[in-house]
């Protein structure tokens, strides 16, 4: 089952833009839901959470903040919020805008802190490495995560983003 909803989740994503070699949706996503979902699936997926955060870097101004709080609060389970505000943390820290951390401080850390990634858990040694490369943006919602550059070359341009989903246009700001 987690497999399907990675994949549909891929698509949408390659649809907004980002490279996976995955099929890309026929339909716009709904980008706030689509966040949620992404923050349920990156457990089982760096790759996800890595390019999540990269589009946020550079795309973020697209995402209706005071929505996604919304939604966050009301349909997140709390065992998924740490790794949406790692997501949210890290797209800020690398040029996101700053109102996504009104979302981000919406959600409860983990009740024990521990690696994001389930390969990570799953192996003393990798558990130890990420312990030791944890940053600081993710220590705060009790989760190991390292941070990396934002990896540029898997998203497309603004333009392309915006012919494949002309809706995007409305939400253009500055």
């Amino acid at each position: 089952m987690v497999s399907n909803q990675l994949d549909i989740v891929m698509a949408q994503w390659a649809k907004l833009g980002i490279w996976f070699g995955s099929e890309t949706a026929c339909n716009s996503p709904d980008l706030e839901n689509l966040l949620l979902d992404t923050a349920k699936l990156v457990p089982s997926n760096a790759r996800l959470f890595y390019t999540c955060v990269s589009w946020l870097s550079q795309y973020g101004n697209l995402v209706e903040a005071n929505r996604l709080k919304s939604l966050t609060e009301k349909r997140l389970a709390t065992e998924h919020q740490p790794a949406l505000a790692a997501i949210l943390a890290l797209a800020v820290k690398h040029g996101a805008p700053d109102d996504l951390l009104i979302v981000a401080e919406t959600c409860h850390p983990s009740k024990t802190i521990r690696p994001l990634f389930d390969v990570h858990q799953q192996s003393k040694t990798l558990s130890g490495i990420a312990k030791t490369n944890a940053c600081e943006e993710c220590l705060k919602w009790n989760l190991w995560v390292q941070d990396q550059p934002p990896k540029l070359d898997v998203l497309r341009p603004m333009t392309w983003i915006i012919e494949q989903n002309p809706s995007f246009q409305a939400r253009m700001k500055g």
